[in-house]
């Protein structure tokens, strides 16, 4: 069956588990230094299906945002962000990179998983030279249809242009999951 996607435009502040960031979490040296517009979260061996996530980031005057810092990271197949005792140190599938001349961005990683009752999701972090810090979450679905839902395209917006609100996975012949999916920052 299709997936389908739902994003949400979260503020800082709020515990990882909700859906929203976390101060308190570490982050790694790792997590702080771009490592290019297309990064590996999970290793090769990391359980669970494969997932490549591509996209442009869009300033709010609808340019593509060239050169932005976007973090990403999620939870691992069984829905967790770190392994047991290893809470301090953040998610262990994450990763920034910087998006290229433009604006684009690919990560490749795993389906996350769920726990207690959340939907599997994706969090990105993106900020830049004239970009204030946001977070955008990234709600994963397994209902093929899901009615648009436009509380969720950036204000003045056209409806045309909002292609991305609930795009949907393919797979390709290697049974890989690959989702289009463009962030319109406010």
């Amino acid at each position: 069956m299709p997936l389908a996607i739902a994003a949400v435009v979260l503020s800082f502040g709020l515990a990882a588990c909700s859906g929203r960031p976390s101060r308190s979490a570490k982050v790694s040296a790792r997590d702080r230094a771009p490592q290019g517009w297309d990064i590996e979260l999970a290793p090769k061996g990391e359980p669970g299906e494969r997932l490549v996530v591509s996209g442009v980031v869009y300033r709010p005057d609808r340019t593509p945002a060239v050169s932005v810092k976007v973090r990403v990271y999620h939870a691992d197949r069984h829905g967790q962000y770190a392994r047991s005792g290893e809470e301090r140190r953040g998610p262990r599938l994450a990763g920034t990179l910087r998006t290229d001349e433009r604006g684009q961005y690919r990560f490749h990683t795993v389906m996350p998983g769920s726990e207690g009752g959340a939907r599997p999701h994706i969090h990105y972090e993106v900020w830049g030279k004239g970009i204030e810090r946001q977070a955008i979450l990234l709600q994963l679905d397994e209902r093929s249809t899901i009615a648009p839902d436009w509380t969720l395209r950036p204000p003045g917006m056209p409806p045309e242009l909002n292609t991305s609100t609930h795009p949907r996975m393919m797979r390709d012949k290697m049974g890989v999951l690959h989702c289009s999916y463009n962030l319109w920052l406010h």
